[in-house]
């Protein structure tokens, strides 16, 4: 059906590439066809194919460009960077960012389930929808990936890659091919070298990746970065650890802060990174932030207000947990109401927050649904609490967490790049803030834990999520902490895996992968051509 299809539709105009990649497939090791939507190669057709996505995705004002450098002059990845010296780069360069992240398609919360690895990239510039400004690179499952000496996929898709953001970056189809081999007499790449991706004529317009965005795991994992859960160097912007430079320390004269990476002093230290992109000059690692949402809701916040609600069920409320939780519920609703509130959690269960009987209290779900309880639960929490010195201590770090929220919610990253100055004196204190309340409800409640059933609860568990809270803070002095945030990311996420599933059926997971793309690219032609698939 969906071969049927593709016959009768135009042929896009997204140049789609097709290479090798060793891969494995019922555990054998073998190269296969894959797809990719090379950034220069997109970048270049939506200027010469679709000039009004052009401008709503890449470039919406000319003027933006010299206004968001005037504001990020300041940021420490510019230092000594070479596009200092390239003629007008002020008013010709484009930021962008590259986002990545695992999406699990099926087998979802089993054992045998499959997840595929996901990376886009969108100019930092576009303010629009999540589908209106993100563009996909390339998808492939995460068990099909080889890490053997050699044969590592993930390898040689990221000389691939890095190829093409050079590309971007110089502004000029490639000269070579990414093995740096010359272009066969003739070729397609042998046309185009050396002309500017957006045409003769035009302005040279280039791109440099400002933000790389992803969860801990997966820069790890897929960067080789830093493994955030060893105790010898967890961080990769620090060269914090677990013993002279301990990352559990949260104040401004912290032995820590003096060892923040430079561009220059992290190449000296990793002259052979593990990930091809790092290998190029112009790609440094000050562009790998700290995700506010994966830091905050999807980090600190499970912990902390997990506890919370766990003192209000087991400890302060005055009957059974799973009345108390009953009552936290109908509480929460109730503030909902009166307060109108989108994506809030439907329905509170205990399950959702207590936690393994010796673990430490968590609250799960979705990272929208938790950012929108704090209000709440501030709310209820209010009205339990006592006057004790801790009690008054949680009511304050939950107090800050909606200083927080609102300070960034008001500040569009479009319209303000870096904060304004005032701002930033109270977003910097309010995380320090937040971060000396949770040392303090930490330290008590070690020293006086709370028995149920005979297990002591871990409570206010600190984690290395408050460590890159830190950097968080201190780099807000020079970027507006929604410019590396993943919320409109994660909504991207959600398409995509409905595109993974629709084409699983009788596939491979390589022929899989590339239906994905093929999808992709057809249905953003349409898209682009007027025919608005995409439900934008």
């Amino acid at each position: 059906m969906y071969q049927a299809f593709l016959k009768l539709v135009s042929t896009p105009m997204i140049p789609l590439s097709v290479f090798k990649l060793p891969m494995l497939l019922r555990g054998v090791m073998k190269r296969f066809d894959v797809q990719a939507l090379w950034p220069h190669d997109y970048f270049s057709s939506l200027y010469h194919c679709y000039p009004s996505e052009w401008k709503s995705r890449i470039l919406p004002d000319v003027g933006r460009i010299r206004s968001f450098w005037r504001r990020m002059r300041d940021h420490p990845l510019l230092d000594d960077h070479d596009i200092l010296s390239r003629e007008s780069w002020q008013s010709l360069c484009i930021p962008i960012s590259i986002h990545g992240d695992g999406v699990p398609v099926t087998g979802i919360a089993k054992s045998w389930g499959k997840s595929m690895e996901v990376l886009s990239w969108a100019s930092m510039l576009a303010h629009g929808s999540t589908l209106g400004t993100f563009n996909f690179i390339f998808g492939i499952y995460q068990s099909a990936c080889s890490t053997s000496f050699g044969n590592n996929t993930m390898r040689e898709f990221f000389l691939r890659l890095a190829w093409s953001l050079e590309a971007l970056y110089e502004g000029e189809h490639p000269h070579r091919d990414w093995r740096g081999r010359r272009w066969p007499a003739g070729s397609e790449g042998d046309k185009k070298k050396g002309q500017p991706l957006c045409g003769p004529g035009a302005a040279k317009f280039f791109c440099l990746v400002m933000v790389m965005r992803g969860d801990l795991e997966w820069k790890f994992k897929t960067l080789s970065l830093r493994n955030y859960n060893e105790n010898e160097q967890p961080c990769n912007s620090c060269r914090a650890n677990a013993s002279n430079r301990s990352w559990e320390v949260f104040t401004l004269d912290v032995a820590y802060i003096p060892t923040i990476w430079s561009s220059n002093s992290w190449r000296i230290a990793y002259p052979h990174p593990g990930c091809p992109l790092f290998e190029k000059r112009f790609i440094s690692i000050l562009a790998v932030v700290e995700d506010y949402m994966h830091t905050m809701p999807l980090g600190i916040y499970q912990y902390m207000l997990g506890s919370v609600l766990w003192l209000l069920a087991f400890v302060k409320m005055p009957s059974s947990p799973d009345e108390n939780v009953q009552q936290i519920s109908a509480a929460l609703r109730t503030y909902w109401r009166i307060n109108t509130t989108q994506g809030h959690y439907q329905n509170l269960k205990r399950s959702m927050f207590e936690g393994d009987p010796n673990g430490t209290p968590l609250l799960k779900g979705q990272a929208g649904e938790i950012k929108r309880i704090v209000k709440a639960l501030f709310d209820v929490w209010e009205s339990w609490r006592s006057r004790s010195i801790v009690d008054q201590q949680i009511s304050l770090m939950l107090r800050k967490f909606i200083v927080l929220d609102d300070l960034l919610d008001e500040h569009c990253p479009i319209e303000h790049p870096t904060l304004p100055r005032n701002k930033q004196d109270i977003f910097e204190k309010s995380c320090f803030d937040v971060l000396s309340c949770i040392q303090f409800i930490n330290a008590h409640f070690a020293r006086n834990p709370v028995h149920f059933e005979g297990n002591a609860k871990v409570l206010f568990n600190v984690t290395i999520k408050c460590h890159s809270l830190v950097h968080i803070a201190l780099l807000s002095r020079k970027m507006n902490p929604r410019c590396g945030i993943c919320y409109a990311r994660e909504d991207y996420m959600r398409y995509f895996k409905k595109i993974a599933q629709s084409s699983v059926r009788a596939n491979n997971v390589v022929s899989c992968s590339n239906k994905v793309t093929n999808k992709i690219r057809t249905a953003l032609h349409h898209s682009f051509s007027g025919q608005d698939w995409l439900g934008r």
